[in-house]
């Protein structure tokens, strides 16, 4: 397995476009197809680096794919054979985003770290012009549901907007945000625009009026930074740095709802009966408690600083053990008491007739009896 840095749903639902530092792109099946889950319907090589962001046109059946490249900087091509419909070329530097029209003609339209916007006829989308209307890296370029017109974001805190058929810019939002916006994404209607902030917000923007009507702010940390959005629906969602994803509702202003999972290796997992719930711990000292029928997840409050490496279903608590040579009870999402092992934990488990009691194994070649904490 490798790193994924790209990943978006077709238009019809059917199936998930990915892609991995290689340069490799697979698109997924959302459904079952002969019996297998989420089945493999293509698999091939794009550009020769790692994609920064790939499009779908509107019938479900080609995908570009943009990044560093080496002289070919993009791909366009058929899921259905995987068959070459176009080439990107023409960029001094990488490609940081793209987006294919909607409607006829089928235009693209790239962003590059040199600035520039441009604006591609196809297939088999050939350069028409470019335009540089950035100061600084532009991070996101999306066309709106009916392909009218195109919104680009940037490194510089802009929000511009062109026509969907010329690739002229049209309009400039002032002041959008005091840090860099990161991505865009648009209403079903096509007459709001949500944005994502490094400056810790997220915006919904009247096309119309070129003014913010809502804005949702997250916090004050550096990980609290919005790097990802997307408005599906009824839907809201924003991704931070900290690789929270935050449900939004556009009306009050107000997250309802966050899932947070883990963004390294699981190095430990136990099924929690009382609660019907899975507990599992990561490389990076995260616990997360997830609802077996729903799939929801909560981060567990636990004060782990380094892996955890076991966990144990102990009634209506859950021990854990980390390489911070800690010993930890966890009562649902928090933290109720702690011990020192005093040496480094290889294993652990819990008496199943005796609540409270449980055994560590450490390198130190003892076994530590703990009761109760």
């Amino acid at each position: 397995a490798r790193q994924t840095t790209t990943a978006r749903l077709s238009p019809n639902g059917q199936y998930v476009a990915s892609t991995d530092i290689t340069g490799m792109v697979r698109v997924w099946h959302t459904q079952d197809v002969q019996g297998y889950t989420h089945k493999i319907a293509l698999e091939r090589p794009s550009i020769a680096g790692a994609p920064t962001d790939l499009a779908w046109g509107p019938e479900s059946k080609r995908i570009l794919v943009v990044g560093p490249g080496a002289g070919t900087m993009g791909a366009v091509f058929f899921i259905d054979g995987g068959n070459s419909c176009g080439t990107i070329s023409g960029s001094s530097k990488k490609l940081t985003s793209c987006d294919l029209r909607p409607c006829r003609p089928y235009t693209a339209v790239t962003v590059s770290e040199d600035l520039s916007t441009a604006f591609l006829a196809g297939p088999p989308y050939k350069w028409k012009h470019s335009q540089t209307n950035n100061t600084r890296y532009p991070n996101c370029v999306r066309f709106n549901p009916s392909g009218s017109h195109f919104c680009v974001v940037g490194q510089d805190k802009k929000i511009w907007l062109a026509d969907g058929k010329t690739g002229e810019k049209t309009t400039e939002f002032e002041l959008a945000h005091k840090g860099g916006v990161y991505q865009c994404s648009w209403s079903d209607q096509g007459d709001r625009i949500l944005t994502a902030s490094g400056d810790k917000t997220c915006k919904i923007w009247d096309v119309s009026t070129g003014k913010a009507v809502t804005s949702f702010s997250f916090g004050t940390t550096v990980n609290d930074q919005q790097l990802g959005c997307v408005w599906q629906g009824n839907f809201l969602v924003s991704l931070s740095l900290g690789g929270q994803l935050k449900y939004m509702d556009p009306n009050s202003g107000k997250i309802v709802k966050v899932l947070e999972g883990h963004q390294k290796d699981i190095k430990s997992v136990t099924y929690h009966k009382a609660s019907n719930s899975l507990y599992t711990g990561s490389y990076t000292s995260r616990l997360v408690r997830w609802d077996v029928d729903t799939g929801d997840n909560e981060r567990v409050d636990s004060k782990h600083s380094n892996s955890v490496i076991s966990l144990e279903n102990a009634g209506t608590d859950v021990y854990s053990t980390g390489l911070d040579d800690t010993f930890r009870i966890t009562g649902g999402i928090a933290e109720k008491s702690s011990v020192s092992i005093g040496a480094r934990p290889f294993n652990m488990g819990s008496s199943r007739k005796t609540e409270g009691v449980a055994v560590v194994g450490a390198y130190d070649e003892k076994v530590r009896l703990i009761k109760s904490g």
